[in-house]
């Protein structure tokens, strides 16, 4: 641990010796992820709702679902600022406590046995929220609460699923990695090398990093549409079953 707290160190002080470079780079860095963020949104809400209409026989097409998609942009990120906001700014304090503490004590414990748990399930609470907006027209806080109660009503057949789609991911990576060698690794195994050696990180190497993310979105990109449609499968499958029971007891 204390090696490792050293690093990031070394790595605070290239930040401040490096100044405006740094900067910059995160600058482009964090433009980067938001406008793939709303990206990302925009196209799981389109698989969403066009997997949702084929689901319930109705017709689609590319541009319906592009631009459904964008409509259901604004409840996706408000969903998600909801969700994940306070995560993000209790992770920012909690990984200040880590440092301070050189990750070891109670700060460590919290993020070991409650912080990650936590995220897992918010996680999943995410994706059927999104799919309770679409699915079933609810508002974005009605769609976190209905996420929730789901979770844990079909709590066993989504572990399994989940299972199932682990496997699945790992099964096509290592496919995808021999078709597709992953010669990126490589060179971003140096710059590590580098930085652990002379404590420096560079702008052009953070950028380097963030395409390189970019880029391995692409082959990735068939596996997470499948894990999409199964999710969404599963969701409108056990919402039927449970209005089934619901009519039934009436």
């Amino acid at each position: 641990m204390e090696v490792f707290a050293n690093d990031l160190n070394r790595l605070r002080e290239s930040f401040t010796h490096d100044g405006d470079q740094s900067v910059i780079a995160l600058a482009i860095t964090v433009f980067v992820g938001i406008a793939l963020l709303l990206v990302s949104l925009v196209a799981q809400a389109s698989l969403v709702s066009t997997t949702g209409r084929a689901l319930q026989n109705q017709d689609t097409d590319l541009r319906q679902s592009i631009r459904e998609g964008i409509g259901f942009l604004r409840p996706f990120l408000a969903i998600t600022l909801m969700l994940y906001g306070p995560y993000f700014l209790i992770s920012l304090f909690l990984g200040q406590a880590l440092f301070v503490t050189n990750f070891t004590g109670v700060p460590f414990i919290l993020a070991i046995a409650v912080f990650y748990p936590l995220g897992i399930v918010l996680t999943a609470v995410h994706l059927l929220a999104q799919r309770s907006l679409i699915l079933q027209s609810l508002g974005v806080w009605s769609s976190i609460v209905n996420g929730w109660q789901f979770l844990w009503r079909y709590l066993g057949r989504l572990i399994v699923i989940t299972l199932i789609l682990i496997v699945i991911a790992l099964l096509y990576s290592f496919v995808l990695n021999l078709i597709l060698p992953p010669i990126s690794v490589t060179s971003m195994l140096s710059i590590l090398f580098a930085w652990l050696q002379t404590g420096k990180l560079t702008s052009g190497q953070i950028l380097y990093i963030t395409g390189m993310g970019l880029l391995d979105l692409v082959p990735n990109a068939p596996i997470n549409a499948y894990q999409s449609i199964v999710i969404t499968l599963a969701y409108f499958r056990f919402s039927e079953l449970g209005r089934a029971k619901k009519n039934k007891r009436w």
